[in-house]
């Protein structure tokens, strides 16, 4: 098959997924199936409550992930590659993973793309399925689609094309032109946190949400459409001269003893719509592994019951955090070619390792008391401090307390030395 002919088929598959992707953009931005659907039915009143449990969730795991900062953890003996890597993504912003992972969660899958910027720093690109596709051979990426437009020039679809060469430019599905990469290989990283579609969360909990606004909204809609009760009155008659004297005195006037004046409302079993939303909203917890923090909780459970509680959860985003740490090793493998053509230095990849801290509360007083009782030999101190919660930064602890050290035994006083010279004077 020839290249261009599977670039446009890359493409096609791009503009039939692409709906769906959209639907999944939409539910993130509070713009769900619901609020469409209703206003074209609900002729009263247009208004609708919008609970977006889908973000909340989404949320929720990033921010379980990535609160903590991804530090990295060297096993190259011979290089400090924790402190190449740190000093060479500096410059990055400080939300940019969180960006990448959320979006992440939300496809199932992301993409970075890699490029030298102006200043001859490495970089990078948020590419998501809106805008991108990876066309992949037994789990390799073969090729990758960039598909954008310009600000001012919403008419021309303009694609970048990657290969482990170049990078081809097309215009409206036509070749324009190409330009070389320093990379040799395609310089995208991937992110796939569920390799289906279908498996996502917004598939596990769309159905539910849908239902959860609707119930939500209708009842909100009785309550605020609760004025537009009819009067009902029977056996009597009205001049509509006495209705302006009736209204100002809130008196009406019936004669016999058949007269019925009521309001004709609908009685709401209150009970049911609660219970009801109650188990719509327990299914969305339990179908997305996420505990609902507001529940009252006995006061005197313990911290392995509240740890036992968020298992689901954590056991859930340690497979995100694989997906994530696919992404680093790949983040890492393209600047250590870059480096190794800026600087002529050669750095091992597989010798740099990705550490991820859930935002957890962290027994450190426990730590430091098992760590006590550990035989001598047993563990590296670099290992102890990685235990520590406040530890960021293994070897740049270490390198402080030997700082530390070596200004203490300057400033130490050897008493043995000073006994031997007064007892020579």
């Amino acid at each position: 098959m020839q290249v261009n002919d599977l670039v446009m088929k890359c493409y096609d598959d791009y503009l039939l997924n692409l709906p769906c992707y959209e639907k999944m953009q939409r539910y993130y931005q509070n713009d769900s199936d619901v609020v469409i659907e209703k206003s074209d039915i609900d002729t009263t009143s247009t208004s609708k409550i919008k609970v977006n449990y889908l973000k909340k969730f989404i949320r929720e795991e990033c921010d379980y992930i990535l609160a903590n900062d991804i530090t990295f953890v060297n096993l190259d003996t011979d290089n400090n590659l924790e402190e190449i890597v740190n000093y060479n993504l500096s410059h990055w912003k400080k939300d940019h993973d969180k960006k990448l992972f959320r979006r992440a969660l939300l496809f199932g899958r992301c993409y970075e793309i890699y490029y030298i910027d102006k200043d001859a720093q490495f970089n990078s690109r948020i590419v998501t399925p809106l805008n991108g596709y990876g066309y992949f051979e037994d789990d390799e990426l073969k090729l990758f689609l960039h598909i954008f437009r310009k600000p001012f020039d919403k008419d021309t679809v303009y694609m970048d094309v990657y290969d482990d060469k170049a990078i081809h430019h097309y215009q409206d599905g036509v070749y324009v032109d190409s330009d070389e990469h320093v990379f040799s290989q395609i310089p995208v990283g991937v992110c796939i946190v569920d390799d289906n579609q279908k498996d996502t969360l917004f598939e596990d909990i769309k159905t539910l949400q849908d239902a959860y606004e609707t119930n939500l909204s209708d009842l909100s809609h009785e309550i605020s459409q609760y004025r537009q009760a009819y009067l009902k009155m029977l056996n009597i008659e009205v001049d509509e001269t006495d209705l302006p004297k009736m209204k100002k005195l809130g008196i009406l006037k019936g004669q016999g003893n058949n007269v019925v004046i009521e309001w004709l409302t609908k009685n709401i079993n209150d009970n049911f719509v609660m219970n009801t939303l109650k188990e719509i909203k327990q299914n969305m917890y339990e179908l997305s592994n996420h505990i609902n923090n507001n529940e009252q909780l006995p006061s005197n459970n313990s911290s392995l019951a509240m740890r036992t509680r968020q298992l689901a959860l954590e056991n859930k985003c340690k497979s995100n955090i694989s997906a994530m740490h696919n992404l680093i090793k790949d983040r890492v493998k393209f600047l250590f070619i870059y480096l190794s053509i800026l600087q002529n230095k050669h750095y091992d990849y597989r010798l740099v390792k990705p550490k991820f801290t859930p935002s957890l509360p962290q027994d450190d007083l426990m730590m430091a008391q098992i760590l006590s009782q550990v035989p001598e030999d047993l563990i590296s101190r670099e290992t102890a401090r990685a235990q520590f919660s406040f530890i960021d930064n293994t070897s740049h602890e270490a390198d402080l307390v030997k700082k530390e050290q070596e200004e203490f035994n300057a400033n130490m006083i050897d008493l043995d030395r000073l006994d031997r010279a007064e007892v020579h004077e």
